[in-house]
């Protein structure tokens, strides 16, 4: 029953983009990759969180899967909240409809090395190891918890994926040059309402230059939700 539930939210999200027409064009690989190659639920931690009214509240997949699957599998401009420290969203899986723009943004080919700025729960990684290729993914992640549930993962579903602890303020310049960055900028929750759990910092670019991109063959991307 729970995989069947996973299932026809998969399906929902599809049909969901499909309408939206949040899928790109420009990039085919990028909807095979969202619901075949790496999917989302995947990537989620048995223990999810939501909004009740008056706090955020956790959803534990072993007590209550279809809830879970809801939650993996919300909507296209809907974040899954993975974490919560101190009251507030710490971490997430980012909208499907803004990961799918972002990867679309990237221009991304198979060998373009590639660094992301905040692994997370580590699916964009993997999005970006399905495109590129075993070895040319490095994701930092400055949460170490975070950071080694990203290697488990990864491993989990095959990807040669390096996973760094670190602030990625500083990129991360062994593995450079890079022909692609990609930055997921830190949660900035502004209250304990629904409306925080989608709330980020604004656009912009990665935090900080990154001097190991090579030049001129750089595409930045960053999320929004």
């Amino acid at each position: 029953m729970a995989l069947e539930r996973l299932e026809q939210r998969r399906l929902a999200l599809a049909q969901a983009m499909d309408a939206q027409g949040a899928w790109p064009a420009d990039s085919p690989w990028v909807r095979r990759a969202i619901l075949d190659t790496v999917p989302r639920h995947a990537f989620a931690p048995d223990l999810l969180w939501t909004w009740d009214g008056h706090a955020f509240a956790g959803v534990d997949r072993s007590t209550d899967p279809d809830r879970w699957a809801d939650l993996v599998y919300a909507g296209p401009d809907d974040s899954t909240i993975t974490q919560v420290l101190g009251g507030l969203p710490s971490s997430s899986l980012s909208c499907p409809s803004v990961v799918a723009d972002m990867l679309d943004s990237l221009i991304l080919e198979p060998g373009h090395r590639t660094l992301e700025l905040g692994g997370g729960q580590a699916w964009n990684a993997a999005l970006l190891a399905a495109r590129t290729g075993a070895g040319n993914v490095t994701t930092v992640e400055i949460d170490p918890g975070l950071a080694e549930l990203a290697r488990h993962r990864l491993a989990a579903a095959g990807l040669d994926v390096s996973v760094r602890t670190g602030d990625g303020n500083a990129g991360w310049p062994e593995a450079g040059p890079y022909d692609r960055v990609i930055a997921s900028p830190p949660r900035k929750p502004t209250g304990t309402s629904p409306s925080s759990s989608t709330t980020a910092s604004a656009p912009g670019p990665p935090p900080s230059p990154i001097p190991q991109a090579a030049p001129l063959r750089t595409k930045a991307a960053h999320a929004i939700c």
